[in-house]
């Protein structure tokens, strides 16, 4: 227990000031399991832009897999980050050059996104500090608009639609070339695929950059120590994490000249996707 809570505060460390470990001590390997529910049919690479309303502007790249029955929406380098974590988990024990392995791979869309058409249920996981939470609830409905507006999205003929979600409103590019009524995220039910939704106000905007046929496990993780949590519970927690992360961080951090930052005062701007 010692030796992985030793290992949770040097990876916390890596991730929020970027530091390369040298430590020769070892740890004990992560743990990993995950359950496959099915094959994707194809995949769409989709580029989040996330705004504060002003000039600050952060980009990453996820991805939807789309199946049968299921779906997942996740960062692409979550994908990279859980396979050395399984390959890991194979190993004795752990040290600098396989967190070192793991600290190239930064997530930054934290949340991964479970669609079970087969329940009509969704299912939500996101780490915050040491620990990663779970939720569930029905897929939640969205009441669209269809438009009369067309463009070309990646050579597909795309249709607009809009609709108000959870305090924020959007529109939507979807196309029935491909007709899955799926995207990014939890949206879904137009009448095809939607590559492409905008917040109105600019501060999230998720376009498609890239479509291919191929299959690929749609896994969920399902470790022991995953945490169930309610939505309500789990958005007051983030919240209270964005506000003031240092509540959430045992030890202590240093700056390059070796004095301790107060992770307390490090708020940082909470701007959660949904407002309600």
């Amino acid at each position: 227990m010692k030796n992985i809570l030793c290992l949770l505060l040097f990876f916390q460390f890596y991730i929020f000031y970027g530091q390369e470990f040298s430590m020769e001590k070892r740890f004990s390997a992560p743990k990993f399991r995950s359950e496959i529910k099915e094959k994707a049919d194809f995949v769409v690479l989709y580029e989040i832009t996330f705004s504060d309303g002003k000039e600050k502007k952060s980009t990453t790249q996820t991805l939807l897999q789309i199946g049968h029955n299921y779906s997942k929406y996740l960062d692409v380098n979550t994908l990279g980050r859980d396979s050395l974590i399984q390959a890991h988990s194979k190993l004795e024990s752990v040290g600098a050059k396989e967190l070192n392995e793991l600290g190239k791979y930064n997530v930054a869309y934290k949340k991964s996104v479970l669609k079970n058409y087969l329940s009509n249920s969704v299912l939500y996981q996101e780490r915050l500090s040491k620990s990663v939470y779970q939720y569930s609830e029905p897929i939640p409905k969205q009441k669209w608009i269809l438009e009369n507006s067309e463009k070309n999205l990646l050579g597909y003929k795309c249709k607009s639609a809009s609709t108000t979600f959870r305090g924020r409103q959007y529109q939507a590019w979807y196309t029935e070339d491909i007709p899955k009524s799926d995207g990014p995220y939890i949206f879904h039910g137009l009448p095809g695929l939607i590559l492409k939704i905008t917040d109105k106000n600019g501060q999230y905007d998720f376009t498609a950059i890239g479509i291919e046929k191929k299959k690929m496990d749609i896994y969920w993780r399902n470790e022991e120590n995953i945490v169930p949590i309610s939505r309500e519970n789990f958005r007051k927690m983030q919240q209270n994490y964005f506000e003031n992360p240092g509540i959430f961080m045992p030890g202590k951090a240093y700056d390059e000249t070796g004095r301790e930052i107060s992770l307390q005062n490090r708020k940082r701007l909470y701007m959660p996707l949904e407002l309600e």
